[in-house]
């Protein structure tokens, strides 16, 4: 599973849950189950959470207010991350999965862009 605890400092607040929804719901040929919010603020994000995909993968989707990739670059936190766990980015949106989740990774890129 993605984590960003130990980035965490004392007083961040979480990001709304309602964004990664609306992610989500776009993504229509993938199954999300058991989600939860993520702290996003602590990676430079405007919103995120986790879920299971399909059953088989953990993603943690961060929404960011512009372009993550360059956002993402521009924090430490998020460019840790970034540089050890596989992340893809489409349009204002970083996705990043755990290992088991690879195979899933092209298909749901797709379906959010479709």
């Amino acid at each position: 599973m993605t984590s960003f605890i130990p980035c965490l400092t004392r007083g961040q607040e979480s990001a709304q849950p309602e964004t990664l929804s609306l992610v989500a719901g776009r993504a229509e040929k993938h199954t999300f189950t058991r989600c939860r919010e993520n702290p996003a603020l602590v990676i430079g994000a405007i919103s995120g959470g986790g879920c299971t995909v399909d059953g088989c993968g953990w993603v943690d989707i961060y929404v960011f207010d512009g372009d993550p990739k360059n956002l993402c670059q521009k924090n430490d936190c998020c460019r840790k991350a970034a540089n050890t766990q596989q992340v893809k980015y489409t349009a204002n949106v970083a996705i990043f999965i755990d290992d088991h989740s690879t195979n899933i990774l092209n298909t749901l890129i797709a379906d959010i862009e479709d």
